[in-house]
Formats: structure tokens, C-alpha cells, sequence
């Protein structure tokens, strides 16, 4: 949908996100096969297919929301808004409102795909904490032993981008309890920001943590979903 504003190819996608989107299609089509066969577990298949579309949809609209903050970016050059042209303005604050979109997005997707293995593979992570997250999942998984080659490639996935996951969250959690992410680097420029001046991030830097965590979500849920796929039991 977004991708019109640059006249991209519909079809010109990461190809992390395409193999996600494939595997969460398989999975969909052997639960729809199980929901067919009208068994006495006919609704859990099917409340765990309507989980997966969510998901679906969530990725799609993280995926979107990374693609246009990388494109608003490439229009944005000078490091204060004042100097900036009307044009790069609105690029900019586009790319601030796609960004942190994107942001809140990430952990979005992976909390949602928390509750579903939470769910699927029975792992009660409730018990531990009744508001968990996927990294509490995580945890859940590794501490009961569940599915071990799964849950070793979802923590290599999770430690090969910890400091940018660890940025990435801090940013999340500033733009929902503190200020907003664009804002932090204002905390160093004190003096400049008492006039209401605004300095431009690194936006080349920040787009790098973001599709870094783009990229572990991809990762994540075709690791989850293929393996699902090939499970024997659902």
C-alpha cells in the first residue's frame, strides 16, 4: 500500500520478510487441512489461524512502516530543522511518524508471536508472569526445555542483534513513557534546544538498528513457523 507513495515494485520485497510471509502460510494451510477434518480440536486450530493473520497483518504493516522510514530518510540531509526546506521538513517528520511506527512495531510482532507459541506449545509462561512478553516466552521455553533445536535458534537470533534489540526497546520505551525518540538527542544539546531548535539524529545509524530488528523478527517467526510446520503435533 505505502510502497505507491515511491513507486515501487509491489513485488520488490526483502526476501527475509517473503520467506516469513511463506512460512506463516504453510502453517495456515495445514491448520485449515485440521479444521477441515471437523475435529474436537477444531476451535483451538482455528482461534491459532486467527492468531497467524493477525500476525500476518502486523508484519505486513511493520514491513511498510520500515520501508517508507527509510525512504523519508533519504530525503532528509541537514541536521536542524530550522535550515531545513518545507519539503525536507515534511520528510522528515514522515519519516519520524513511519519510524517510531516501526519502533512500537517490533516488539508488537514478537509479543503477539510470544502469546502464540506460548499457546501452541503449551508452555503456561502465565504462571510465571501474567503479563509476559516474547522474551519471557523465551525464557519459559529454555527453562522447561521445550522443543531445544527450536529454542537454541530463536536465542542465536535474539543474541546476534541484543545491543540493537537493546536500543531499539529504550526507544520504545521512551516514546511510550518518556519523550519521544527523536527527541533524546536533544538531551545533548541543551543550550540549542532551550529556543526550541531541533537536531536530526543519525537517521542512517537509527535506520540501521531498525532493520536490524526487521530483520531478527523475519528471522524469528520463519525459524517458529517452519518448524511448526514440520511438528507433529499442533
Amino acid at each position: 500500500m505505502l510502497r505507491k507513495w515511491f513507486q515501487d515494485p509491489a513485488d520488490h520485497l526483502d526476501p527475509q520478510y517473503s520467506e516469513a510471509v511463506l512460512a506463516i502460510g504453510r502453517y495456515r494451510e495445514k491448520l485449515g487441512a485440521l479444521i477441515d477434518q471437523q475435529t474436537p480440536l477444531c476451535a483451538r486450530y482455528t482461534r491459532h489461524d486467527i492468531w497467524c493473520r493477525g500476525l500476518l497483518v502486523a508484519l505486513q504493516e511493520l514491513e511498510e512502516s520500515v520501508n517508507a522510514a527509510e525512504r523519508f530518510s533519504e530525503r532528509v540531509e541537514r541536521k536542524w530543522v530550522r535550515k531545513m526546506s518545507g519539503e525536507e521538513r515534511e520528510s522528515y517528520w514522515m519519516h519520524i511518524y513511519f519510524y517510531k511506527n516501526a519502533l512500537v512495531r517490533v516488539f508488537s510482532v514478537l509479543d503477539k508471536l510470544g502469546y502464540l507459541l506460548n499457546e501452541v506449545l503449551r508452555l503456561r509462561t502465565q504462571r510465571v508472569k501474567r503479563k509476559f512478553s516474547y522474551f519471557t516466552v523465551l525464557r519459559q521455553m529454555r527453562n522447561v526445555h521445550a522443543e531445544p533445536d527450536l529454542t537454541r535458534q530463536l536465542i542465536q537470533f535474539k543474541e546476534s542483534c541484543q545491543k540493537e534489540l537493546a536500543r531499539l526497546r529504550d526507544k520504545r520505551n521512551a516514546e511510550i513513557h518518556l519523550v519521544n525518540p527523536e527527541m533524546l538527542d536533544d538531551l545533548l544539546y541543551i543550550d540549542a534546544c532551550r529556543t526550541d531548535e531541533t537536531y536530526i539524529e543519525d537517521l542512517s545509524a537509527s535506520m540501521a538498528e531498525l532493520r536490524k530488528g526487521f530483520e531478527m523478527v523475519c528471522n524469528t517467526l520463519s525459524a517458529v513457523f517452519v518448524y511448526l510446520s514440520e511438528r507433529n503435533k499442533t
